[in-house]
């Protein structure tokens, strides 16, 4: 929430200013307020060395309508605290001024309360869990699926061969290419 510092203009006459504190304390940004009573007037608005350090006013030079109320934002942009200076509030070319003493100080921590819950309190009911002895059978790794499906169909291809080519050097190709797929699908099983 940003804190907010009221000033009266015009309240008690032409070109009057009131702020309605002179001393005036934020944690970061604030808002000055500047409530009109009467004609349409400019303020200006300084903030001495100390404050312009950490801290920037928005619209240093504001109109202000006729019965009306407008609002300045001084940025605060620094992090050096606490800071203690002076805002400067002008209207009527300078006719008149006030001042009003800014302290900018660290914000406090609010502690926000925790909610508990009634159930916290009660004993939780145990679940048993059965534990994992490690008994199945380890599925091979999928990605080694494809690689299984092409020596099926080496087999495949070989045993169809085999039967339409007969002779002895055929069965041996045949027996060579089922002893390599029996020793790569034992390879790929192999943790």
């Amino acid at each position: 929430m940003t804190d907010t510092l009221p000033v009266h203009v015009n309240r008690d006459g032409v070109n009057t200013l009131a702020p309605e504190t002179d001393v005036f304390e934020a944690t970061g940004s604030f808002a000055i307020q500047l409530q009109n009573h009467g004609a349409p007037t400019h303020v200006h608005l300084h903030i001495d060395d100390d404050l312009s350090a950490v801290a920037e006013v928005e619209t240093p030079n504001r109109y202000v309508e006729r019965e009306s109320t407008a609002v300045v934002m001084v940025r605060v942009t620094g992090s050096r605290r606490p800071v203690r200076g002076r805002l400067e509030i002008v209207t009527g070319y300078g006719s008149e001024t006030a001042y009003v003493t800014v302290s900018l100080t660290n914000p406090t921590e609010e502690k926000q309360p925790v909610d508990v819950d009634e159930n916290l309190g009660h004993r939780q009911q145990e679940v048993a869990v059965e534990p994992d002895d490690g008994g199945g059978v380890p599925l091979p790794n999928l990605r080694n699926v494809p690689v299984l499906a092409l020596g099926g169909l080496a087999i495949l291809l070989a045993i169809v061969a085999a039967t339409i080519v007969e002779g002895v050097m055929m069965l041996a190709a045949v027996l060579v290419v089922l002893v390599g797929l029996v020793a790569a699908g034992y390879f790929l099983v192999q943790p």
